[in-house]
């Protein structure tokens, strides 16, 4: 039976999650590491997606450009789904279960989820699989830098600044102020985002005599963390690994190898590099400023 092809309903979310993860557990299993959950335990299973899954996919479904998923009989063998912010349209998450992505599937979910999209700019953050990667390339949009993640269990953590961490009087001018940041860094400005993470994270904005020179997120994932001038990305991860640390988290990073200045702090500081989430950030356009930029974990959107 030939496959149907069809937009992502909010009912499909939890079956296309499934696909996520059993492709992600494929991955881990090819490069040496544990399965992230074991889907034939519905108890564990649950458990990860109203915890971890649930907000993340409602989000993305919720400001997605274009979802599509494939399915056979009612099962879900393949998704796709874009986000546009600005002018740049991302690729948020595309997956084929393991065993179907050689017939096709991937191909015409790409095409109709990120293709067919009429965007000036295309972003994708990519896995290591190679045939993805292939196909990426195809599509026109190029690895511009490696990305890599950094960990460690949280610890409270000093260093010298003149920064002061703080807020501004309205939510309003604050989003402003994101907005003003991520275009500076980006190139363009995603407001949904914050506005959403504000909900899942801690979010501390950071200023220099009044004026804003950075933000971050901790929770129980971090990110995204963002700073005017690279010289303040070490005082600005230390704040944000203290407060991770109130909660006896493990902090985590994802970080661009072009954030020279993040990656020596990370590594001075004894933070241990997993080299089997590596990942890269593919687009048509150049990022003005990823070498002040540490991206929103997991890998879902910039």
């Amino acid at each position: 039976m030939l496959p149907i092809f069809r937009p992502i309903k909010t009912a499909d979310l939890q079956n296309i999650a499934r696909v996520f993860v059993a492709s992600l557990n494929q991955r881990h299993l090819e490069t040496g590491l544990a399965p992230i959950v074991d889907l034939s335990d519905e108890t564990a299973w649950n458990t990860m997606w109203e915890a971890e899954r649930r907000p993340l996919f409602e989000h993305v479904s919720a400001h997605a450009a274009v979802g599509w998923l494939a399915e056979d009989d009612g099962e879900v063998l393949g998704y796709a789904r874009s986000i546009q912010r600005d002018d740049v349209c991302q690729l948020t998450d595309f997956f084929v279960l393991p065993g179907r992505q050689h017939a096709g599937l991937g191909r015409e979910l790409l095409s109709r989820a990120f293709e067919q999209v009429e965007s000036p700019s295309r972003l994708i953050l990519a896995n290591s699989n190679p045939a993805a990667l292939s196909r990426y390339m195809r599509a026109g949009v190029y690895p511009m830098c490696t990305i890599f993640d950094f960990e460690r269990k949280a610890r409270p953590v000093s260093v010298e600044t003149d920064l002061e961490v703080g807020s501004l009087p309205s939510e309003a001018e604050e989003l402003e102020a994101l907005n003003q940041i991520d275009k500076s860094l980006l190139g363009y400005t995603r407001p949904q985002e914050h506005t959403w993470l504000a909900e899942q994270r801690s979010r501390l904005m950071f200023f220099r005599n009044g004026t804003p020179a950075g933000y971050g997120y901790a929770g129980r994932w971090s990110g995204p963390l963002a700073a005017l001038d690279d010289n303040d990305m070490p005082a600005i991860m230390a704040q944000i690994e203290t407060n991770a640390a109130k909660s006896d988290a493990t902090f985590g990073v994802m970080v661009p190898l072009a954030n020279r200045t993040a990656m020596t702090y990370l590594i001075d500081q004894g933070f241990h590099l997993d080299t089997g989430h590596t990942m890269y950030f593919m687009a048509d356009f150049t990022p003005p400023g990823l070498d002040r930029y540490i991206l929103s974990m997991p890998g879902f959107f910039t």
